[in-house]
């Protein structure tokens, strides 16, 4: 059974009966069965799988091997694989923001220190961020930097202790409005607390839907970057081609009377900001 398998693989290839796209060798990335948002990098239904926001499994294949193979040959040519991830991307976004909105203006009459609550939920931001760190310079084996980020995050933590005084100060002298404790995540529109504990203000920054948001914001800023390099490097090449900025004058003799004289048939070509002056020999 085995010798015939063997034969059939090499026969027929090892994905013949379409249950091992990993080993069909013979598979291009342009295939409609490939995920190209994945190609580019980031395929959103990967992101927010089992959240409110899920956006079912993606049913198109995720191959590594074809990615590598899209990597080497976009340079030279565009598939348009990017362009249509920026768009959607950005309706992805746009809808976020608009929550975003929403749940702002519902706050805007918030008589709070809004400041001050954006500082404390940005300080609990910062301890976990330090603690990552912390985390990756210990398995780097660089006790000193492990070190010192922990000492950042005991300084942050004493900021937010006395912020959070602060504001429990404002609730004992009778300021006592739920919405005036409350802030708008700018990443992902959730509402978050002040006075939520650590642990959840962690688990919220770390949570999927808030680093979802988080990539596909970075996606699409680095695709809109690329993007503007490409426009800006192909007007430079035309500009270039055009010989803007330069001004081009063939002379081929000078005249009895000192005057610069142009041979009949020689075409002067004069690019000035843009307007483009033609000559010949034989205008006088």
């Amino acid at each position: 059974m085995d010798a015939q398998r063997a034969l059939l693989d090499s026969l027929m290839g090892l994905n013949r009966d379409g249950d091992r796209p990993d080993d069909d060798a013979t598979m291009d990335f342009r295939h409609p069965r490939v995920c190209k948002p994945y190609l580019c990098g980031l395929c959103p239904r990967e992101l927010f799988q089992n959240t409110r926001l899920d956006l079912g499994t993606c049913k198109s294949l995720h191959l590594p091997t074809l990615r590598s193979a899209y990597e080497e040959q976009k340079s030279a040519r565009d598939f348009g694989y990017e362009r249509e991830l920026s768009n959607e991307l950005s309706r992805l976004l746009a809808d976020v923001e608009k929550k975003i909105a929403r749940a702002q203006r519902r706050l805007a009459e918030d008589g709070e220190d809004n400041q001050t609550r954006t500082q404390i939920l940005q300080l609990t931001q910062d301890m976990q961020d330090a603690a990552v760190q912390a985390e990756k310079a210990t398995k780097d084996g660089d006790p000193d930097r492990s070190l010192r980020m922990m000492e950042k995050m005991e300084i942050l933590k004493r900021k937010r202790r006395e912020l959070l005084t602060q504001s429990n100060a404002g609730v004992s002298n009778g300021v006592d409005n739920v919405n005036q404790k409350l802030r708008v995540c700018d990443v992902c529109g959730a509402f978050l607390s002040i006075f939520d504990s650590e642990r959840r203000l962690a688990d919220h920054f770390g949570g999927k839907v808030h680093v979802g948001y988080v990539q596909i914001r970075r996606k699409l800023k680095e695709l809109m970057e690329k993007k503007n390099k490409e426009k800006t490097e192909e007007k430079q090449e035309k500009e270039s081609d055009l010989g803007i900025g330069e001004k081009n004058v063939i002379v081929t003799k000078i005249g009895s009377g000192g005057e610069s004289v142009i041979d009949p048939g020689v075409v002067v070509v004069v690019v000035i900001e843009s307007v483009v002056v033609v000559a010949t020999g034989g205008d006088r």
